[in-house]
């Protein structure tokens, strides 16, 4: 367990390195959308929907942080959070749906997108639908197998 408890620590290190670098994010964001004065449609959604999908990260980095210290206080919570993830059915069902290329995949998909509304709507739009398209592939493969396992 207390190898457990070590991996959370880790966790929570990451949790608060990610959650600190987007909220600089966010804060760029503002700064930039300010200076630049923006006055058209496009580029007003563009920037909004940037500061707000980075300001949803910040907010699910938060609520991470948040169980993760709730969990280090209390040994029922750390055991309940470790019987969890070594839940060996659920690791299959994981590995049936290449759960950790998936999640290292839409980070990074949705990191590409902020950076192409930047320079291109089209760019953007496409990364986005790739992006949609992957998530309800995933949806429904992890719908099918919890209901055959």
């Amino acid at each position: 367990m207390e190898e457990f408890k070590k991996s959370i620590k880790t966790r929570l290190t990451r949790s608060i390195i990610s959650t600190v670098a987007a909220i600089g994010i966010v804060l760029l964001c503002y700064v930039n959308y300010k200076i630049s004065g923006i006055t058209g449609h496009v580029e007003s959604f563009m920037r909004g929907y940037q500061t707000g999908l980075v300001m949803a990260g910040v907010l699910l980095g938060a609520m991470h942080i948040y169980n993760l210290c709730k969990a280090l206080k209390s040994e029922e919570r750390l055991r309940k959070m470790y019987i969890k993830e070594s839940d060996e059915r659920d690791r299959a069902i994981k590995n049936k749906i290449a759960y950790t290329g998936f999640w290292t995949t839409v980070p990074t998909l949705l990191v590409a997108s902020i950076a192409a509304g930047f320079y291109s709507i089209t760019v953007f739009v496409t990364l986005m639908s790739v992006l949609l398209f992957m998530l309800v592939i995933a949806l429904i493969y992890k719908c099918v197998y919890y209901k055959i396992m």
